[in-house]
């Protein structure tokens, strides 16, 4: 899956199959390009954090993509 915030904050998760399509923001109606997905690096000794907020995702934007 794909996380990705709007220019609003709207915080989205989408398929990896997304990537590189067009979609709309359902909150604020922005124009957004879903991102690739990009592999978190992390140095290997990175603390595990435990207590982090819980995320909260928006409906799904709305997406055209040509290549699918």
């Amino acid at each position: 899956m794909i996380e990705f915030l709007c220019v609003c904050g709207a915080a989205f998760e989408v398929a990896d199959d997304k990537a590189g399509c067009k979609a709309k923001c359902r909150l604020c109606g922005a124009d957004l390009l879903i991102p690739q997905k990009v592999a978190p690096e992390l140095p290997h000794e990175a603390p595990l954090l435990l207590s982090r907020p819980v995320k909260s995702f928006s409906p799904p934007p709305r997406w055209r993509c040509s290549n699918h």
